[in-house]
């Protein structure tokens, strides 16, 4: 082992224990808003609950009461939120914690190395972020304590449609936090390939350098090292299709079924899918034709056909991956390319 290699490895075993560190974050959150009785507390357990009853529903009914009824609560929290905070004079959006953490933070924090409930998680949190940032005085780039903003923490986490609508906000895609980490940095070093690629897209600076000296190229190099050496122990193999085969079903099936409306079913599909480069067909299929019924673009009736057809076609083309490990892999070629080398 040349001295190059063991410089990174220690630097990994470093990245590794920040890591760790930032993950411990979540122990804290009732903790952080503890004291007189607080609204953001409620707002935030409201949500959790409202998740927590989503994933374990027992049928597509159950779950869509429970994000009804998790909606209502939240609305209806945030409401009184918003009236302690008016005889302040202050915003209920931009209230923090000891912290200095908003809403807005902590409905873009999750804290799972597991890559497929992070994704399933976003999906839940998108009506939440939504609606906090429906209020005009939301103050999008707003710092806790360490320096980190509601991006910073979007992107570590790994929510590339949350980050995205933080993005739509004018969130600025390159604030540094307290070690100057950009939110690019933190989504390279944690393997968020789809974050690391929408902030590419919309500009972000990968020659930036953190307190360390290391760049958003360097961070994901680390953190991949660490991981193939065993070091994240969180390895997720997952049985997923390549992005193209599933696209080629899917088209197919939407010529079959409703041609007229193909736009439509397009767009529900790229929505669902991101910036992934291979899908989990079952719940990518879930989000698409919940999204399509619930346009009155597709009928109970023939959904089910409808997703029968597209897992049947793809079913051969599958395969079981290591996800965390291809997402690493995606992130160091998705900005070795960038930098063009």
């Amino acid at each position: 082992m040349n001295q190059h290699t063991r410089n990174i490895i220690v630097d990994s075993l470093i990245l590794v224990a920040f890591s760790s560190i930032l993950g411990g974050i979540s122990l804290v959150v009732s903790k952080s808003f503890s004291g007189d009785p607080n609204p953001a507390l409620d707002l935030i357990t409201v949500m959790k609950k409202a998740e927590a009853k989503e994933v374990n529903a027992s049928s597509e009914q159950e779950e869509q009461e429970a994000r009804v009824k998790g909606m209502k609560e939240f609305d209806q929290t945030l409401e009184e939120g918003e009236q302690l905070a008016a005889k302040e004079g202050k915003a209920f959006v931009n209230m923090t914690d000891p912290h200095g953490r908003t809403p807005v933070m902590w409905v873009c924090y999750a804290n799972y190395n597991n890559i497929e409930t992070t994704l399933k998680l976003e999906a839940k949190r998108a009506p939440y972020l939504g609606r906090l940032l429906e209020d005009p005085r939301v103050e999008i780039d707003q710092k806790d304590k360490d320096g980190w903003t509601a991006l910073h923490w979007a992107s570590w986490s790994g929510l590339d449609r949350l980050s995205d609508m933080l993005i739509e906000k004018k969130a600025d895609i390159n604030n540094r936090e307290g070690n100057g980490f950009t939110p690019l940095m933190l989504a390279a070093m944690r393997g968020n390939f789809q974050v690391a690629a929408l902030l590419l897209e919309k500009g972000a600076d990968m020659n930036a350098v953190n307190k360390f000296g290391k760049n958003a190229l360097q961070l994901a190099e680390e953190g991949a090292l660490a991981y193939q050496s065993s070091f994240d122990l969180t390895k997720t193999e997952v049985s997923k299709a390549p992005v193209n085969t599933f696209a080629q079903a899917y088209e197919k099936a939407v010529a079959a079924l409703s041609p007229e409306h193909a736009p439509e079913f397009m767009e529900a599909m790229s929505k669902a899918v991101g910036r992934q480069s291979f899908v989990e067909t079952e719940y990518v299929l879930q989000l698409i034709t919940r999204s399509l019924i619930s346009r009155n673009l597709l009928t109970e009736e023939h959904a089910g056909k409808f997703k029968e057809e597209i897992t049947g076609a793809v079913a051969e083309n599958s395969q079981i991956i290591d996800v965390r490990g291809v997402a690493f892999e995606h992130t160091v070629d998705l900005l070795r390319k960038a930098a063009g080398k």
